[in-house]
């Protein structure tokens, strides 16, 4: 019988064997090599360095550039296999001579000398140069504008031109003025205009006119002479033409010009004119006629002056010389009787003072004084009114008074009683007293008592409730009524293997939930629910941020825990033994969540109270919504989560949050509890309810 076994023994392998072959660029700045195993034909391809080495060409002599390419084919461990290398060299042109030039003109610009200077190797020419007149650019000076000629110099060397230009100014000739003076008709003004002889320019300016007076006497006449005088000047004040001429004017004797003044009797009964020449050479005295202006003359009444008025007239040499003057009438006065009206209820009076001669009215605010004997509870009294009133001048001087006297009954008080229920402590009786406010009486009555059943409050098992009763009492026809409410205590729950057949309130078996705190019927409806469950057998922890994993979980208990439809999500940080796992399947299948990128979720990531919001938005169906964010923080949601967390507000799901200034604000990037969590999930349930 054979027996047989097998042994492979390895045999190492015997590596390439690489020849290189350098690869050009058209200009040889660059290459590739190409490097072939000799004994199994593999072709490895490798980019050489190329480095260049130039020997500079001159103006005269020609340069070349030395390139040599340099390639190594090495293995993934750096091990060099194989190298290549190779040279190519390239010519280069003699550069030529590169000429700056530079013109030295003669100051006239008849002439110039050019030089020519190689910027690179500093050979110097001096060609010969042509100069010649540009009469197209050249411009002929003016009186007012300067001039200019233009030259242009040009020369060629070795087959290239050269040119440059130079300007000569040539100052303005200046104008050569004549003035002659132009008067206005009475000689008081003049213009002096002045023509330039060359180009015939007007410049026209005012002159200073100077008069001389031989003055006229009132007998006498007189002369006056008029110079005018004008200096044209250049813009800095240099003369450049004078004009001057006088004209002399004759004027008539000027005559007297009397200016009166009146001496008047004091009661304007006679008047005498004083008639004087202003010019200070004559006087006359003349006696006026008086007559009365009866159209002027205003008659006096009760309360303004009137006045007589008087015209004296005085004639001389054929002119009439008047003046006028008047005589205040005093004024009459007023003669007032006055009259007291009365207001219905004799608290108030006016006073009517009617003027006997002119029947003006006027009217003043009368001082009334009460004189009270007061009414009693049983007792009536009386009130007597005394009004007086005084018309005065705007001097305080009293010009009429005016008296009246009113009396008015008033009834018995009659009792005004305070009421006071005084209860039994239960609420079953309750006696009124009533206590006349004036203090002269007191009365006692009992009261009958009823429960009034549409105003009590049944106790809860958390909240106290109320019995209210109300007291009705009747004296002397009029009814008093009070009331009492009695609080009835809590009932307290009454748990039967863990919910209270009260209430049905859940017996919560977290250690970190109590009764009295803000979120405890939120916790208990979510953990009733079977919406969220503890973070152990006896902790809720309320205050802790709640992750992505628990939001996702507790859409998914809502949900009531569906199969999957498809297997897997594209999430690598979801493992199927989490215990998350198939609540994100479930997000992911129903796009209530997109993950964070294309391959993570992040389960552990806390979650904002904006991606709380749309997270509830997603899984609601991506409702349609309008309005706006009325936060002062609105400017911080997320453009992703806005139309979310307006839902989200809309519905009364995510409201504001109290700040500890009174403010309330949205708090968008802020982390959701998981007490904030149980309440947001509680009022989205509710809203649901009730649709």
């Amino acid at each position: 019988k054979d027996y047989t076994d097998t042994k492979e023994v390895e045999v190492p392998a015997l590596g390439h064997k690489y020849k290189g072959e350098i690869k050009w660029s058209e200009d040889f700045k660059s290459a590739d090599a190409t490097f072939t195993c000799e004994t199994c034909k593999d072709v490895q391809t490798a980019k050489a360095d190329v480095t260049a080495k130039t020997d500079n060409a001159t103006c005269t002599t020609g340069g070349k550039v030395t390139y040599t390419a340099k390639a190594e084919l090495k293995d993934k461990n750096g091990k060099v296999l194989a190298t290549a290398t190779d040279t190519k060299e390239t010519t280069v042109d003699a550069l030529g001579h590169d000429y700056e030039s530079k013109f030295d003109w003669a100051e006239d610009g008849s002439s110039a000398k050019l030089t020519l200077t190689c910027k690179r190797c500093n050979d110097k020419q001096t060609p010969e140069v042509k100069v010649a007149k540009d009469e197209q650019n050249s411009v002929a000076a003016t009186c007012d504008k300067a001039g200019k000629n233009v030259f242009v110099a040009t020369a060629t060397y070795d087959g290239k031109e050269y040119k440059d230009t130079k300007t000569i100014e040539l100052p303005a000739l200046g104008h050569k003025y004549k003035g002659v003076i132009k008067w206005s008709e009475d000689f008081k003004s003049a213009n002096a205009e002045f023509t330039c002889e060359t180009c015939q320019n007007v410049q026209t300016i005012k002159a200073d006119v100077t008069e001389k007076t031989d003055d006229a006497t009132c007998t006498t006449g007189g002369k006056v002479t008029y110079t005018a005088k004008a200096e044209l000047k250049d813009k800095d004040g240099k003369v450049l033409a004078t004009a001057t001429e006088s004209k002399t004017v004759d004027v008539q004797a000027l005559g007297h010009e009397y200016e009166s003044k009146f001496d008047w009797a004091e009661d304007a009964s006679s008047a005498k004119a004083t008639l004087t020449c202003k010019r200070g050479d004559d006087k006359q005295t003349v006696d006026a006629v008086i007559t009365k202006d009866e159209k002027s003359s205003v008659a006096p009444t009760c309360t303004e002056a009137g006045k007589n008025v008087f015209v004296a007239t005085a004639t001389y040499d054929g002119k009439d010389y008047t003046d006028t003057k008047e005589v205040e009438v005093p004024a009459l006065g007023h003669k007032y009787k006055g009259e007291i009206k009365w207001s219905e209820d004799f608290k108030s009076a006016d006073a009517t003072f009617t003027c006997e001669t002119c029947k003006d009215v006027q009217t003043a605010k009368a001082d009334v004084t009460a004189k009270t004997d007061n009414a009693t509870c049983t007792t009536g009294g009386k009130v007597t009114y005394t009004a007086k009133a005084e018309l005065k001048d705007k001097n305080g001087k009293v010009l009429a008074t005016a008296t009246d006297t009113k009396e008015t009954t008033v009834d018995a008080l009659g009792h005004d009683y305070k009421a006071k229920f005084d209860w039994a402590e239960d609420g079953s009786s309750a006696k009124l007293t009533l206590t006349c406010k004036r203090g002269d009486d007191t009365q006692s009555v009992d009261a009958v008592v009823t429960k009034d059943e549409s105003s009590c409050v049944a106790p809860t098992c958390t909240e106290a409730g109320k019995n209210v009763f109300t007291a009705t009492a009747t004296y002397e026809g009029k009814e008093y009524i009070g009331t009492k409410e009695v609080e009835v205590p809590a009932l307290g729950h009454h748990y039967v293997d863990g919910v209270c057949d009260r209430c049905g309130a859940i017996k919560l078996p977290f250690t970190d939930v109590n009764e009295g705190d803000w979120f405890y019927d939120k916790v208990a409806y979510v953990y009733h629910h079977k919406l969220m469950t503890g973070t152990s057998e006896t902790t809720f922890e309320p205050n802790a941020t709640l992750t992505r994993a628990m939001m996702v979980q507790i859409l998914y208990n809502k949900e009531g825990r569906p199969a999957a439809t498809t297997n897997g999500n594209p999430y690598t940080d979801v493992p199927k033994d989490q215990w998350y796992y198939n609540a994100v399947q479930w997000a992911y299948e129903n796009k209530i969540t997109s993950g964070t990128s294309e391959t993570t979720f992040e389960p552990n990531s806390e979650v904002t109270r904006e991606q709380f919001a749309r997270f509830m938005y997603n899984y609601a169906g991506n409702p349609a919504v309008s309005g706006k964010l009325d936060f002062v923080d609105a400017d911080q949601v997320s453009d992703w989560a806005y139309d979310a967390m307006v839902w989200a507000n809309q519905n009364n799901i995510i409201l504001g949050k109290k700040k500890s200034d009174g403010s309330v604000v949205l708090d968008p990037r802020g982390n959701a509890t998981r007490a904030e969590a149980a309440t947001i999930l509680m009022g989205y349930c509710k809203a649901q309810e009730n649709q």
